[in-house]
């Protein structure tokens, strides 16, 4: 699991603010790496082919990424398995 950690940290560094979520499939698992500008982190959807996760769009959330910077990286794990 830490190699691919590695991997999705390395992917995450080169990414563009709101460029497509890069998606990597293993046998065990399927990873998504994105990058975002703050204020479009709550509520996004983040879909993958095994299943996705919706980010909660709440007052909470917001103001946790209030002074986030320029983007926020978002890794999410779902096993296949």
């Amino acid at each position: 699991m830490e190699i691919i950690r590695n991997i999705l940290r390395t992917v995450t560094k080169r990414k563009v603010v709101n460029e497509e979520p890069t998606i990597i499939r293993t046998e065990a698992l399927d990873a998504l790496v994105v990058r975002l500008e703050p204020e479009e982190v709550a509520g996004s959807l983040l879909t993958l082919e095994t299943g996705s996760v919706q980010l909660p769009d709440s007052v909470d959330m917001r103001e946790a990424l209030t002074g986030a910077g320029n983007f926020v990286d978002i890794e999410v794990f779902l096993s296949i398995s």
